[in-house]
């Protein structure tokens, strides 16, 4: 069993994190394979792919259009297909903000005969009671989570990612996107289970959190294995995400437990607070304001290995308008700088 995932430069906190984690639960698997769009150490305690390197297919035209957080999500089917045509064994892909706490074999255990193995967010059901997330958002993001899956090697895997690539490139959202995945590959696709993966916002008022006889934490009885993070901050660990309402995290000292311990990892893998998100929404350091052209353009830098620092120093933005200002390449006419391009 192989594990790997796909993060941008400012997740890479979270990623050290899921890498030691993953050493602390499955130390005899390989080392966590990394895909990082972006800046990162040389040193990192994973495996780092590059983009620019792998010579994915597709990765040209992907690139040419979409923001960060679309890159990532258009790169997890062709990191899979990557991983499985050069390994004879099943990949777990995982998303950085996922915390390990117990081993992960139901994931695998799930493929049986089936190809893919997806977790839903919340098979409980989630109460009509207005509170957040609700029958409007698990809509909207899905029943199952991009965050979390299995694949084994084969044809039919290679046919299933095949497909999710094309409706990824049609804009297809991740998490509707694997339930049109579940409803055209059904014998092909299992369910998990096991209420002890990826517990979180979605589900926790229907799972408990308890501790055994030997301390280990449980849900819904099940040993913890898994809890999902997305949208965590460690500046804030009393807050599990913003606009979700209904798990409160001081009211179960074992969720804030778990929070605090969350964030202090966090912590010591250099996790500071995102103070450019704010400035990245409106204006760049020098005042241009950082519209959805520099957002592409930034995010397709970065894919493509160019470096660009922090864009909330002055260093990160020069960089950014060097890229843009550039010229497109020797197929264009001179004088038309890839912002232009890009605009026309």
């Amino acid at each position: 069993m192989r594990f790997c995932t796909a993060a941008t430069s400012t997740q890479l906190p979270e990623t050290r994190e899921l890498a030691a984690a993953l050493q602390r639960v499955h130390p005899g698997a390989p080392r966590l394979q990394a895909l990082v769009i972006g800046r990162h150490a040389d040193d990192e305690p994973f495996d780092v792919l590059e983009p620019a390197a792998l010579e994915l297919p597709g990765w040209a035209e992907i690139v040419q259009d979409a923001s960060l957080d679309e890159l990532v999500d258009r790169v997890r089917p062709l990191l899979l297909r990557h991983l499985l045509r050069r390994h004879d064994e099943p990949v777990v892909l995982l998303a950085p903000w996922v915390e390990v706490t117990g081993p992960l074999d139901a994931l695998t255990d799930a493929l049986g005969r089936a190809a893919l193995a997806l977790v839903p967010r919340a098979p409980e059901g989630l109460p009509a009671d207005g509170l957040i997330p609700g029958a409007t958002e698990i809509g909207y993001w899905g029943q199952y989570d991009p965050g979390c899956l299995a694949v084994r090697p084969g044809s039919d895997a290679q046919a299933i990612l095949g497909w999710w690539e094309e409706r990824a490139a049609q804009g297809d959202r991740p998490g509707s996107l694997l339930g049109s995945i579940r409803a055209a590959f059904t014998d092909l696709v299992a369910v998990v289970e096991d209420r002890g993966i990826d517990v979180s916002g979605w589900n926790l008022h229907a799972r408990r959190l308890s501790r055994a006889a030997d301390g280990t934490l449980l849900a819904s009885g099940r040993p913890l294995a898994l809890f999902n993070f997305e949208g965590f901050r460690a500046d804030r660990p009393y807050w599990l995400r913003d606009a979700f309402t209904r798990v409160r995290v001081l009211d179960d000292p074992l969720l804030a437990e778990l929070c605090a311990e969350r964030a202090r990892r966090l912590l010591e893998h250099g996790w500071v607070p995102p103070r450019a998100m704010e400035l990245m929404r409106e204006r760049l350091s020098n005042g241009v304001v950082y519209n959805e052209h520099l957002k592409r353009l930034h995010a397709r830098a970065l894919a493509s290995g160019f470096d660009i620092p922090d864009l909330s120093t002055e260093e990160g933005t020069q960089a950014l308008m060097t890229y843009a200002r550039a010229k497109v390449n020797d197929l264009v006419a001179d004088g038309v700088s890839r912002y232009l391009h890009d605009v026309y």
